[in-house]
Order: C-alpha cells, then structure tokens, then sequence
C-alpha cells in the first residue's frame, strides 16, 4: 500500500465527505470541464411500506450563509435533562416514502417533480452517520460533531431524541477537540448489543452496551485509547473477539471481550478481561493492538467472513493511493501485512456496500472526487483490476452513503452530497447500474423557497414508524 508523505489536509473537499466540514467542493476543475449529471424523472405514484432515512449534514441557506436553518439557539441541557437539538439542525433527519416500485414518490401536487419528505427531525449540530437499530428499527443511532444521540421513529411526526452521549468537553473540561465521530457499528449478539464508536477527534473507539430500550449510557463503558496520530475514521467487527479500527497512518486489530475492551496498558496482556469503567477520559496510556498493517487515510473498512482459515478478509479503501484493497485476517487477529488483491488506482472510494444474490458477489463503491458509482465484481472474495460497470462521472455530485433494499432490491440509492440531492440507479440483470439516476428528489428549499444547502451524507432504508 502507499504510504508516501501526505498531511492532514482537514480543509479538502476529500476530508469533508465524512469530516462534513466543508460545504460541497467536488466541482472545481478550474472551470476546465462543466458536468451536470441529470436528475431521474421516473416516479412512483402508489406508496410502500419502506422508507429512505437521511442524514442532512449541513443546512445552510444561500451563498452568504446567512440563514443558518435551525431554532433560536437555546442552552445545551445537561447530562440526563433532555436532547441537544436546539443548537443543531432543524432538519438533521429526513424520512421519504418509497413508492411500491423502489422510486421516489411523486408529488400529486405537482406532478412530474417528486415528494418531499413526509418528516423532518431536528438533531445536534452537524450529524453525519446514522445506524438503524437491527432488532428495533425505530431506534436510531445518530453521529453528530459533539455527540451521539438516540432516537425512536414514530408515525404522525412523533419521532423525537430519548438518549444522548456527553460531549468530549462536558466529560472532560481539559479537553480541546470534539468528539467528531466518523463511523460506528453495532454488535447485536451480545445482551441487548453493543454500539461502538469510532471517533476521529477523540483518537478513541468507545463501547456502549445499549439497554432493553434501545439507549445507551452518557459516557463509554470501555474504549481504545489510539494515539494522537490514530484519528480513527473507520470500524468494522471482525468476530465477537477482535475489532478492526483503521484511520490516519495504521489498520490495527483489537480484542475484545464480551463486548468490550481490555483497559489501556503499558504492555500486552494475552487474555485480559475488562474492568466495568476503565476511564475513557484523562488516561494517558495508549492501547495496544493485536496485530496492525500500514495505511494512509483509510475512509470505509468491510469484512467478509470466512467458515476456513483464515476466518476473514478485511476490504479497505484507502484514500492516499486511490485503491481497493482486501487483508487476510486469521483466528488469532493478525492481520496479513501483504494485500491479497487490490484495484488499479482511480479515484477516491468514500463508501461501500457489498451485495450477495445467488453465486454473485458484487461490491458497489461511491467514487467521491469523480463523482460516480463504481461497481467490482469479486472473483473468489477477491478484487478485480477494473469495475465492470460505472455510472456517468459528475464531480460536482460527490456521492457517499449508499443503500440498497435487501438481496431482492432493484435500486441503488445514493446520497450525493456536493448536489444536496438523493438519486436512485436501477440496478440491471447483471449488478450493473444505469449510468444516469431514474430516480431524484427535489432540491432542499426553505418555507419562502431559499435553497438549502443540505449535503446528505447517509441513508438506509427502514420500514415506515
């Protein structure tokens, strides 16, 4: 892999698809090139039973920035006395009804454009990531700048926050950085499962065991304490006893126990158990890794578990080289430092989504600076040299989050963030995709018809509250 020199470079439009700190920046090209990738037209009229979730980064209105979409500011409450949203967006949340054929609902109003959504939810400042629940799915997980906050979906507009973490500077007044979490997983097979975080501006990966209601405590039960080198930007669960956190310089395996994670320590321990609150906060120690392989801005992880050794392999997209890569990982948590297959260089991959139907392995990825999707065909578990099929280029659009309803969908749904747009691409016999979007929401606009500057950064899609 390369790991050439290469800074921190927080103010690329590269950073800021999953740093959300950068209004949409992927169209420059020093006026060389214009690209306009055209909304899809086709809408469904008859409405289902499913839904599209998206997180809305940013709301801003206009070029000034002067019409900051979101309530009087009011005092952050305390911890266990209510929700952070008054300081956040009034629109973090947005929840659109998909019609009977995996469209985008037209608006009987105004036919030929599509719906809106039917519910807007307020969160904290700046979210990014959301994670739905897979054993309730009216509860949410939702990754803002500051914070993680919990919230139940409910129909008729009922959808409120019941739950929310400290933030960096409430659980430790000496500290300077947000908590700035860029990517989070769920372990359902322990207790009422487990939410860990991953978090760029902390240097840590926390765990919450989350209660019979879906909520989860205010402050870590444990955590990986990484260096302040490690800006952790990505997380995948490899099996109930090893986690994988990768980031700025480095992929590093880490044990796990029951759900948690051994305190920090000068030294390696072979089977350490857990204290109940090892203190996530002020602690100097770093933890150690089990294993860990070289890496330069790694931005999504994906692991693909095996029932022969080794038990696994590790997808990694890393920003640096421009490449796909795939690790071996064995029984003992060591990573292989050599790739086992690897993409040619092309653009930056900010996202991806494996999707198995039949004896066909597809990996769809959001190609962020070209403004495409790009679908691999894996031969074996393994990464071809070239996609096979690759949607029309638009770096104004820089896509991210993507979904696709089950092994039985027929659209891949995109969150494209440099556009403030939702596009869904038909998927075709083969895994292919359409090249244009056949489907499109409307432009995001306010009550007296200001556009919203929204940048949509994750979806999934759950059934309607």
């Amino acid at each position: 892999m390369n790991t050439g020199a290469w800074g921190r470079r927080a103010a690329r439009c590269a950073g800021s698809a999953l740093l959300v700190t950068v209004a949409a920046c992927g169209g420059g090209g020093g006026g060389q090139h214009t690209f306009d990738l055209p909304p899809g037209t086709a809408f469904d009229t008859t409405p289902s039973d499913r839904m599209l979730l998206v997180v809305e980064s940013k709301n801003q209105c206009g070029d000034s920035r002067s019409c900051v979409a979101t309530p009087v500011p009011a005092p952050t409450p305390g911890p266990g006395s209510g929700c952070d949203v008054g300081n956040g967006n009034t629109r973090g949340l947005a929840l659109y009804r998909l019609g009977a054929h995996g469209l985008f609902l037209e608006d009987a109003a105004h036919p030929g454009t599509a719906a809106g959504p039917e519910e807007t939810i307020a969160t904290a400042d700046n979210p990014r990531r959301v994670l739905v629940s897979p054993t309730d799915s009216t509860i949410v997980y939702v990754a803002t700048n500051e914070r993680i906050q919990v919230f139940r979906l409910a129909p008729a507009g009922g959808s409120h926050c019941i739950a929310q973490t400290r933030s960096e500077k409430e659980a430790d007044p000496s500290l300077k950085d947000d908590l700035d979490p860029v990517d989070f997983a769920l372990d359902a097979t322990i207790g009422n499962g487990i939410l860990y975080v991953a978090g760029r501006g902390s240097n840590r990966i926390d765990a919450y065991p989350i209660a019979a209601d879906g909520t989860i405590p205010d402050v870590p039960a444990s955590c990986i304490i990484g260096s302040t080198r490690s800006e952790y930007t990505s997380l995948s669960l490899l099996t109930r006893d090893f986690v994988a956190a990768s980031g700025r310089e480095r992929i590093e395996i880490f044990r796990r126990v029951e759900g948690l994670f051994p305190p920090p320590t000068a030294a390696p321990s072979s089977t350490p158990t857990p204290a109940p609150s090892p203190g996530c906060f002020g602690v100097q120690l770093v933890s150690v890794p089990v294993s860990s392989v070289s890496a330069a801005i790694v931005t999504d992880t994906l692991f693909t578990s095996s029932s022969s050794a080794p038990i696994g392999a590790l997808f990694v997209s890393e920003e640096v080289s421009r490449r796909l890569f795939t690790f071996n990982v064995d029984a003992g948590g060591t990573i292989d430092g050599k790739e086992t297959s690897s993409t040619k260089r092309d653009g930056f991959y900010q996202s991806m989504l494996r999707r198995d139907v039949g004896s066909q392995s597809l990996l769809y990825t959001s190609v962020f600076q070209e403004g495409r999707i790009a679908v691999f065909q894996l031969e074996n578990g393994l990464l071809p040299e070239f996609a096979f099929s690759k949607t029309e280029k638009d770096p104004k659009t820089t896509p991210v989050g993507l979904a696709i309803d089950g092994p039985s969908g027929t659209i891949l749904y995109v969150a494209e963030s440099g556009v403030g747009r939702l596009d869904g691409f038909r998927i075709q016999s083969d895994g292919g995709l359409s090249r244009d979007p056949d489907t499109s929401t409307e432009p995001v606009t306010t009550s007296d018809g200001r556009a919203i500057d929204s940048f949509p950064s994750d979806i999934a899609i759950i059934p309607a509250p």
